[in-house]
Formats: C-alpha cells, sequence, structure tokens
C-alpha cells in the first residue's frame, strides 16, 4: 500500500508481461482475469476492504454491498488481460478452426453442449476426489437434459454452487476455490467443442488448484478442532503425498507408447472407438495391417459413422497397395463427415500412386479448403502439381510449408527438384544441401545434388557427391552411370565400362546406360576392353528399348556390329541412323554417320583415338 505509483505500474506491467508469456504457452490461462477477481474476494480482502463504510450501513441492499463505486477500478484494472485473453481465445478459436478441429454446431448442438458441461464438472469433480480408471481419451458422448444423470450432474452442481455462494462470507475460501474450479474448466467442459473428446485429464492442472483451496483450508478447520491436531494433519499429508505418488507411479507405467496408453484406455473404457482406431493405426505402422484393420472395424462396429476408422482403413489398405478398398473406405470416411479433411488427402495420395495427377490435384485443393494448415495435404498438392510440370505453383506450396517448418528433409529435397526441373539450378541446389544436412544417409540426395553440380560445372564437388552415394549404396544406378560418364571423360575407360556395368545390375533395362557401354566396348582403343559380341548385345538391347527410333543409338549398334565382323548388318544400321538422323535434323549425327558409312563399307570396324 505504501509502494510509489511507478513501482506499482512497474509490478502491474511485469504482471501483464508474464500473462501474455503464460498466455502464448497454455490458453488456458484464459480465464486468469476473472481468477484475479476472486482472489479480490479471497484472499486478499480487497472487495471487502474497499467499502467499509458501505458495508456496515443497515440500510445497504445485498446489491449495493456487492456492486458499489469502488469495485470498478478493480475491473478497470483487469481490462488489459481480458483483452489478452479475448486475443487468445480468437487465435486459438482460429487455429483449431484452420486445423480442422473445430466441430460445427450442425454436428453438436448447444444444449447438448450445455448438458454436457454439467456432466463434464461432475466427473472433473469426482476424478480429482478418486483419481482411477483414468485414460488418454474420453470419446464424446451427446447428453440431454431428459438424460436422468444430467439431471443428478445439474442438481449437484447447482447445490454445490449455491452452498458455495452461502459461505463467501464467513468461509471465503470456499466461494473463492469453487468457483476457482468451475471457471477454469468452462473453456473446456464441451461448450466450444475441440476435438472428439468428452473431457481430458490433462485439462486439470489449473482448475484442481481450486479444488485444493477448498481442501485444505477445510481441512484446516476441521483438523484444528480435534486433540493433536499438529500430529493429525502431518499423519493426513503425508498419507495424501503417499498415496498421490503410488497413483502417478501405477499412472506413468501406461505411458510408455502409443501402444501401451491406448490399450489401457480400452481397458478402462472399453466402447471407446477412438482409442480402438488410434491403436489400430499404431500397430499398421509397425506393419501389423491385419490387427490393425480388425481394431479399425471394432470402432466402427461401436460408432459406424466415425469417419477417422474409415480414414484409418483406407490408410491401412493404401499402405498394402490395394487402392480399390483404401478408395472405397476414404469415400465412407467423406460421406461421414464432409468436413474432414484427412480422407480427401488420403484420395489424393493414391491418385499420385496411380498417376492420376489432376485428381490428386483437386483432392488435395478441397482437403486445404477444410483445413488450411495441413501440411500433408499441402506436401501432395505440391508433388502432383510437380508432376504436371506445373513447376512455379509446385515450388510455391514447396516453399509455404517450410514456412512453418523448415527441417522437413523430404521438401527441401522435392523443392530442389522441381527447381531443378525449371531450369534454376542455382536455387536448387541450397536445397538439396540443406536436405543432405538433415539426412546424410541417402544416397539419392548426394546423386542428385551431383547432378546439380554437374550442371554447374563444379565436377570435383559433383563427384565427391556421387562417391559418397555409392559408399552408402553401392548398386546406385544413377550414380554408377555419372561416375561412369566422368571416368569416360577422363578417358579412364577401365573405370567407366566398371560403372557401366554396375549402373545396369540395378537397372538393367536403362538405354542410355546400355548404348554408353556398346559404344565403349566397340570403339575403345584399347583392344583389351574391346568385345564385339557384348557390344553387340548391350546396343540390340537399347535399340529395342528405343524402338529402333534411336539415330544415336542404332549408330552405336553399327559400330557394334563392325566390331564383331557383321559389316553387311554395320552398314544397314549405320544407314538408318544417317536417315533418321536427317529426318530428325540432327546433321553432326547424320554427318557423323556418314563418315562411318564409308569404313563400315571397306571392311573395317571403327575405334576412337587414343
Amino acid at each position: 500500500g505504501k509502494a510509489s505509483i511507478p513501482r506499482k505500474a512497474a509490478w502491474y506491467f511485469l504482471a501483464l508481461f508474464l500473462f501474455f508469456l503464460g498466455l502464448l504457452t497454455k490458453p488456458m490461462l484464459v480465464t486468469w482475469p476473472c481468477l484475479m477477481l476472486l482472489l479480490d474476494v479471497w484472499p486478499f480482502g480487497r472487495w471487502k476492504s474497499s467499502t467499509p463504510d458501505l458495508a456496515k450501513k443497515p440500510s445497504a441492499s445485498a446489491t449495493d454491498k456487492l456492486f458499489h463505486p469502488r469495485l470498478l477500478p478493480l475491473l478497470i484494472e483487469k481490462l488489459p488481460f481480458l483483452t489478452l485473453s479475448a486475443g487468445s481465445c480468437f487465435v486459438t478459436f482460429y487455429a483449431q478452426k484452420l486445423c480442422g478441429a473445430m466441430v460445427p454446431l450442425s454436428n453438436t448442438p448447444f444444449d447438448a453442449r450445455f448438458a454436457n458441461s454439467f456432466v463434464a464438472w461432475c466427473w472433473y469433480l469426482g476424478k480429482s476426489v478418486w483419481p482411477t480408471h483414468l485414460a488418454v481419451f474420453y470419446p464424446y458422448h451427446q447428453w440431454s437434459f431428459s438424460s436422468p444423470i444430467v439431471l443428478g450432474a445439474t442438481l449437484l452442481i447447482g447445490g454445490l454452487s449455491l452452498l458455495a455462494v452461502r459461505q463467501w462470507r464467513a468461509r471465503p475460501w470456499v466461494f473463492a476455490g469453487w468457483f476457482w474450479f468451475l471457471g477454469t474448466l468452462v473453456p473446456v467442459i464441451g461448450l466450444i467443442q475441440v476435438g472428439k473428446q468428452s473431457w481430458a485429464d490433462r485439462y486439470m492442472y489449473l482448475p484442481q488448484i481450486g479444488l485444493a483451496i477448498v481442501a485444505v483450508w477445510g481441512g484446516v478447520e476441521i483438523i484444528s478442532r480435534l486433540p493433536r491436531s499438529r500430529l493429525i494433519s502431518v499423519v493426513a499429508s503425508g498419507a495424501i503425498v503417499v498415496a498421490c505418488f503410488a497413483v502417478s507411479f501405477r499412472q506413468l507405467s501406461y505411458w510408455k507408447n502409443t501402444r501401451t496408453l491406448f490399450a489401457h484406455a480400452i481397458d478402462v473404457t472399453p466402447q471407446n472407438y477412438v482409442a480402438l482406431t488410434v491403436l489400430g493405426v499404431a500397430l499398421a505402422d509397425d506393419w501389423k495391417t491385419a490387427e490393425g484393420r480388425a481394431l479399425c472395424q471394432k470402432a466402427l462396429a461401436i460408432n459406424p459413422g466415425y469417419p477417422e476408422a474409415y480414414n484409418a482403413m483406407g490408410n491401412i489398405y493404401a499402405k498394402e497397395g490395394n487402392n480399390a478398398p483404401a478408395i472405397t473406405n476414404y469415400q465412407r470416411s467423406i460421406e461421414c463427415d464432409a468436413t474432414y479433411a484427412d480422407p480427401h488427402n488420403g484420395l489424393a495420395n493414391v491418385w499420385v500412386k496411380e498417376n492420376k495427377f489432376a485428381e490428386a490435384e483437386a483432392e488435395s485443393r478441397i482437403a486445404l479448403r477444410l483445413a488450411p494448415m495441413h501440411l500433408p495435404a499441402m506436401f501432395c498438392l505440391a508433388t502432383a502439381l510437380h508432376e504436371e510440370h506445373k513447376y512455379d505453383e509446385a515450388a510455391e506450396w514447396y516453399r509455404k510449408i517450410l514456412s512453418m517448418d523448415d527441417g522437413l528433409y523430404s521438401v527441401h529435397r522435392s523443392l530442389g527438384s522441381v527447381l531443378m526441373a525449371a531450369g534454376k539450378t542455382d536455387l536448387a541446389l541450397p536445397h538439396f544441401l540443406t536436405a543432405i544436412k538433415l539426412k546424410p544417409g541417402d544416397a539419392d540426395t548426394h546423386t542428385v545434388t551431383g547432378m546439380a553440380l554437374l550442371e554447374k560445372d563444379r565436377a570435383a564437388e559433383a563427384e565427391q557427391q556421387f562417391r559418397e552415394a555409392l559408399r552408402l549404396q553401392p548398386t546406385n544406378s544413377v550414380a554408377n552411370y555419372q561416375m561412369a560418364a566422368i571416368s569416360q571423360g577422363r578417358k579412364q575407360i577401365p573405370e567407366a565400362v566398371a560403372f557401366y556395368k554396375k549402373a545396369l545390375l540395378s537397372q538393367p533395362d536403362w538405354p542410355e546406360t546400355l548404348n554408353n557401354l556398346a559404344w565403349l566396348l566397340a570403339a575403345s582403343p584399347d583392344a583389351s576392353i574391346r568385345s564385339g559380341p557384348q557390344a553387340v548385345s548391350f546396343a540390340e538391347k537399347a535399340c529395342e528399348l528405343t524402338h529402333q527410333k534411336e539415330p544415336l543409338f542404332l549408330g552405336t549398334l553399327a559400330a557394334a556390329y563392325a566390331e564383331a565382323g557383321r559389316f553387311p548388318e554395320a552398314i544397314a544400321s549405320a544407314q538408318k541412323a544417317h536417315d533418321l538422323a536427317v529426318a530428325a535434323g540432327m546433321k553432326e549425327v547424320a554427318q557423323k554417320n556418314s563418315e562411318l558409312l564409308e569404313v563400315y563399307r571397306s571392311g573395317k570396324p571403327y575405334h576412337e583415338s587414343p
């Protein structure tokens, strides 16, 4: 009371700052301004002490005693806190809506929400007194005021509230503690339904303070009237601490992993279709797809209209590669809840697998319209646009994902690929290098980074990337091919032949590799490298794969025939290569084959100069 005004202001703004930080981390604190008013009643007594004269006036009415001019400053000083709370409510509401977590009134009418609030208050009160059969999730149940349970809960909460009001002068801690409990639960008792739960254990860390106030001060009043009150209080406190420790230790044993946690939830709430679905998904993630599918079917037997179970079934079928039943289950999920974004994303991913990129784009856009912050849908949309060669728009979506989470390896890798496809190698390289930092053990990323470096004439750095890729994955066909090309350019023919052959081990039908290897085996200046029959075998396969329409490959086949001594076939292939090159406007290829024709007609094979 003797502090100076600047000092009071400093404390006030410090409180505002701390409250703002608290709101950023725990939106449950939105009720704190109202709790401050309760604290003004008790224990600070600012409400009572603000009107000592008015309280003594026999003529003053009850309303005058409760609402008096000195109450206004107490309300005004809370306005900044109320403003921050309102802002936090708006941000939380908007974010939950963007993520698709808000349940519309059409699904859960307000009368059902109001009925659920009384049951929720009673449930939280009961579990605080006797914390048993706790679960990670309690499925939502729509109550009606005609239900005896709702009527009983309403009478109990109303009766206890009336009792607390009547005690607000004699035992103000009962009034403050009880309404602390009720008030802090208002945002989470279902009036604004977020998610599928009726209630949740995690919401009680703040409301239980109110119950603790009632229990502690009430216990002190009772025990103080007993003999040996100090001993009784010590024994009682110790017993409570031991009991809480034992219950907490037992509860923590269920939090080992998703499977143990939700298996326990099913044990204590047998009709928990949400827990059944989550456990089914967890089993499917461990490739126990049959068991996971069975649990999802059990969940649907309990709640046939549960869209998440159909979506999980779709994901399981898609994981197995069974696209037809996956599509069916995704469509059923959408029928159950047209506002649910996940099945649209699931359909989009199936369409990507089936190379139906226009359909994938359409489904991804629907998912993002329903849940604008849906990262998997953003990635699927970007992938579809990438495959449709809409590179600029795909890059825009990849960048949007990275603006929300810059540590996603696959997004950096994909953004690099789309930028490289668009001819923006300078912009692609940083994303490839970031992807390598995030996942250094991925051979393909090292390979594509090496290809980007090659495009920028940074051959030494590119070779390092290819060699690292081959260290991680010796059968990597692209890295082997690129190392073969580098070796061939350096005239290191034996090394080039070895790399080409390794590339064919994992990708035997790669025409370019077959052609390049055939050329070295047919035209190498080193006689120990040349092998006409092998060259013919590789060149013939390359031409078959390209349907005899590639002039370069036909030219290589001609050289292979000549090395094998089959000059009539060499002449025929070279002539065909010449004619196709002329038709395609490939003047240099046509000229080269025209020169080689003369060599073959003279009965000689063609060999490159050393």
